[in-house]
């Protein structure tokens, strides 16, 4: 019983991310991972740099973080008047 529980376990572990099990509250988004926080960093920094056109950006920006199109030209915006500095989580 204890091995077939540990290889399910462990098969589990590999395919899903633990995010997928959690359980939310009412009105309330899963928490982000640090994988999610970092693609978000690149996409910044590469339009801060200027290697990518603001359409892009606010295409990857609403694929990763689930909002719309309105909020992800709002963090653009804030990034050109350096209102907001895209920061790397160590």
């Amino acid at each position: 019983m204890k091995k077939n529980f540990l290889s399910v376990f462990r098969s589990l572990k590999g395919s899903y991310n633990l995010l997928d099990f959690a359980q939310k509250s009412k009105g309330k988004t899963l928490p982000r991972s640090r994988k999610s926080f970092k693609k978000e960093y690149e996409i910044l920094k590469q339009y801060k740099d200027g290697l990518l056109l603001k359409n892009e950006a606010i295409t990857l920006l609403t694929n990763l973080k689930n909002i719309d199109h309105i909020q992800a030209e709002k963090i653009l915006e804030n990034i050109e008047s350096d209102k907001i500095i895209p920061m790397k989580i160590k």
